[in-house]
């Protein structure tokens, strides 16, 4: 691709730049894990976080009938060394997951959860099938937080969803994308195989996916336990953005039973903590602050191209950032530095305000007695 530019400078004088397509290592897209030591006032934790950028399933594998590469595979790996290592909390991070494999969804769900429906699949002739989780007991069963973004979606949401719906964790972030259909490409020379050309495809809308609730994903994804500060708004970005999306609609209800591991108090209290929070950790409010400039900025219908005065809106931009970079000792959360490469949990945790906050409500979690 292409792009021919100007800049907003005197000259003026066109240039091109070339993007090229990468390969796609697909060891950059498994699930990894750390563990992030934290301080609560008089309390060390351990706490691990389990990044999974997809629900990623090496189907020729499968096919085959080898013993195939998995998210749930390495998941379940990941969750065993995490237990060696005696962690407080696991936090599972979905933020820009977009989907993947059902099977994978449903599998990975059944790590932390008993056995019973996952997700409910509607066709396009009516018939529901319901996709349970077959095998009995789990491989956590300790304390759980799912931290969500807009850009979470399908595959991401069933998983958050039966967690949720099951109170077997806390939804931490932001409502998901919404996408809660299941689309098929089909080619247009399938039906008519002499035609010398090629006569393009239709993606076609077969399926759609609900909850153990009966409520769909579709149009208004999984809404957050503790919502955080978000750009990102659903009449400009999620399923509901699309002017042809599908409504949302609820069926009836899977049996299935609740756990008791999150209960109504816990969500009081944990909101409660947050709130708290948000008026005196200066990341905080510094990120507050970077959303509703954010949401300004996109209000803006025209943009100046003079070099000089972009050049004065980037220096003031830059100087309210510097007012607001205090150091993450001044804080109420630590790290504790009995624990091995803090500095950079540090540094790590001073970038990444809702990671920051989702451990520590974390930590909080793993105070409460369950039952």
């Amino acid at each position: 691709v292409r792009l021919q530019l100007i800049r907003g400078e005197v000259t003026n004088i066109p240039f091109v730049v070339t993007l090229e397509r990468d390969k796609i290592n697909f060891e950059d897209g498994k699930a990894t894990s750390e563990v992030i030591p934290i301080s609560e006032g008089n309390e060390s934790y351990k706490l691990g976080v389990i990044k999974i950028p997809s629900f990623y399933q090496d189907f020729n594998e499968a096919r085959n009938g080898e013993e195939f590469t998995s998210v749930t595979g390495d998941v379940k790996r990941i969750i065993e060394d995490l237990k060696k290592k005696d962690v407080d909390g696991i936090l599972v991070d979905l933020r820009f997951n977009g989907g993947g494999s059902l099977p994978e969804a449903i599998r990975m769900t059944g790590l932390f959860i008993d056995d019973g429906p996952v997700v409910q699949v509607k066709s396009s002739n009516g018939q529901i099938n319901v996709h349970k989780d077959l095998d009995k007991g789990t491989i956590y069963d300790g304390p759980l937080a799912v931290l969500t973004n807009r850009f979470s979606a399908s595959a991401s949401e069933i998983f958050s969803g039966a967690i949720q719906d099951y109170k077997r964790g806390i939804i931490l972030g932001e409502s998901t994308f919404g996408k809660g259909t299941v689309q098929r490409m089909v080619s247009l020379n399938q039906q008519m195989p002499n035609y010398p050309e090629k006569m393009g495809n239709l993606k076609l809308t077969l399926q759609m996916f609900y909850r153990v609730t009966g409520s769909s994903t579709q149009n208004i994804g999984v809404s957050a336990d503790i919502n955080y500060p978000s750009a990102f708004s659903a009449e400009e970005y999620g399923e509901s953005s699309k002017p042809a999306a599908l409504p949302w609609e609820k069926i009836k209800e899977s049996d299935y039973k609740v756990t008791n591991y999150i209960s109504q108090e816990m969500k009081d209290k944990l909101t409660k903590l947050y709130l708290g929070h948000l008026e005196i950790d200066e990341d905080l409010i510094k990120l507050s602050n970077d959303v509703e400039k954010a949401k300004e900025s996109r209000e803006k219908e025209s943009l100046s191209l003079n070099y000089d005065e972009r050049k004065d809106e980037k220096e003031a931009a830059s100087e309210d950032s510097d007012e607001s970079n205090v150091s993450l000792e001044d804080t109420t959360i630590k790290i504790d530095n009995e624990f091995t490469a803090a500095e950079k949990d540090i540094k790590k945790l001073k970038k990444d305000p809702y990671l920051k906050e989702s451990l520590r409500l974390l930590a909080a979690m793993s105070k409460f007695k369950i039952g």
